[in-house]
This record gives structure tokens, C-alpha cells and sequence, in this order.
């Protein structure tokens, strides 16, 4: 593990691999865990895998709003490792960071990879689940990490490797993350991105699905569906997923 200090924070993050970099984006209070089915990545890329504040070892304090926290928090690991460019792979409520991040950060990032991605919280379905969480977490922190881990690994062993991270949030930053993540708006951020892009839904509709018609007119982005995928593609569809990160960085980078 290694470590950059931001302000008041200390971010611990992993660097595995060679070759370009990508760094990850993870949900709130899922931690940097909930990308381990894609370490096999790193036989051909550089991953750099965070626990932004709040999440995992990471120490939680924060000035800013919590979304220009993490972005801020990406900026000073890039620094740290004397990294030019990124691809930026973001899963769910991350992909809020990484558009803005793109978006913010122009000459920072090489190519913005999304899984589930959003502009905004627009539908009932997607505003019921973050209420769901929110409340959840206030009244029974124990039962959210237990479906989220589950809802997170296909075996025994990564839902309990998960499961012991996910214990390790503060739950004041992890409802913050849910919180600015569900109040943002993003539309017009879309356009603004100039990078290539990929977004990577399920071909099943499920509560992100709507969000695609966003994008679809931005040339920079590419959108791709996996077979018989909902919204847990990184880690549920892992085989798809990789493949597809792939594919696009070997035909555009």
C-alpha cells in the first residue's frame, strides 16, 4: 500500500502492474475492494487503486464538498507517481467523480471508462435506491454492508474480503458520498467531455439504464452493453467488462 497526504487526509491506494495507467473510481462505502475481480488487468496496464477519504485505511477528514475532495484526492495520487495522463475507469455514484473529474482536469486524463454511469438522479427507481441506502446506513449499517457485499462478489470468499473493507467506511463519509452524489447535476458537463469514453451498461434494464440517451450524442463516447448485465458489471460480469477495457484502450490509446 502507499499513501499521499491532501490537506488534513492521508489516501492509502495500491499500484499494481505496468504499462499505461488506469485508476479506479469506486462507489460509496465499497472501497477500492470492489474492483478486485479486475486485477487480472494488470498483466497489461498500470492500475492504481484508491480508498478515497473515508473509505478503507483513508482518513476521513475533508474541507471541501466531497465530489471535488476525490478529485482533488486523484490529482495529488497522479502527482505523487508522476503520472501525466489517466485512463479513469469509474463504477456507479464514481462515475460522478470521474465525468467531473474529466471535465475539470481536461489535460489530466487520456480516456474515461463508466460502468452504470449517470448525469444526474432524475428517475424514481435510481432516487428510491440512493433513499434506500441513505436510510439504511443511518438505521442498520450492518445490513447495507452485508447486501452490498453480496450484491458485489459471486463467491463466498470476495463477498467476505469485501465485506471486512466495507466495515472499515466511515459512515459519515459514505453517507456524504451518497449525499452529494444524489443532489448533483451534471447535463451539462456531458458535452464538455473530450476525451475518448466509453460507458458500459447491461443489456437488462435496471436503474441506470434510462441515463444512457445522455450520452449518446457526444461523439466523444462510446457506449457498449453487456449480455444479460445489470448494474454490477465490474464486479459481476468481470470477464465482459475487462474485455471491453480492453478493447477500447487497445483501439484508442
Amino acid at each position: 500500500m502507499k499513501t499521499v497526504k491532501f490537506e488534513q487526509n492521508e489516501i492509502y491506494y495500491e499500484v499494481i502492474g505496468e504499462g499505461l495507467p488506469i485508476l479506479f473510481i469506486h462507489p460509496p462505502g465499497l472501497g477500492r475492494i470492489v474492483f478486485q475481480t479486475q486485477l487480472s488487468l494488470a498483466k497489461y496496464y498500470q492500475l492504481i487503486m484508491p480508498d478515497f477519504s473515508g473509505h478503507g485505511q483513508s482518513t476521513a477528514q475533508y474541507r471541501l464538498h466531497i465530489i471535488d475532495q476525490y478529485c482533488k484526492e486523484i490529482e495529488a495520487i497522479l502527482d505523487k507517481e508522476d503520472i501525466n495522463k489517466v485512463i479513469i475507469c469509474a463504477y456507479s455514484a464514481g462515475g460522478v467523480v470521474g465525468q467531473i473529474f474529466a471535465c475539470h482536469y481536461p489535460d489530466r486524463i487520456e480516456a474515461l471508462i463508466i460502468a452504470g454511469g449517470y448525469p444526474n438522479v432524475k428517475t424514481s427507481a435510481l432516487h428510491l435506491i440512493y433513499l434506500a441506502g441513505m436510510f439504511t446506513l443511518r438505521v442498520s449499517r450492518n445490513f447495507l454492508s452485508n447486501r452490498l457485499a453480496a450484491s458485489n462478489t459471486t463467491n463466498d470468499s470476495d463477498r467476505k474480503k469485501l465485506l471486512k473493507h466495507i466495515h472499515q467506511s466511515n459512515p459519515n463519509k459514505w453517507y456524504q458520498y451518497y449525499l452529494s452524489t444524489h443532489r448533483v447535476d451534471i447535463r451539462h458537463y456531458i458535452n464538455k467531455i473530450n476525451c475518448k469514453s466509453l460507458f458500459i451498461y447491461g443489456n437488462v434494464t435496471d436503474f441506470t439504464h434510462y441515463y444512457r440517451r445522455y450520452y449518446q450524442e457526444n461523439t466523444f463516447i462510446q457506449l457498449a452493453y453487456v449480455e444479460d448485465g445489470t448494474h454490477q458489471i465490474p464486479p459481476k460480469k468481470a470477464e465482459a467488462f475487462n474485455h471491453l477495457i480492453r478493447a477500447f484502450i487497445d483501439y484508442h490509446i
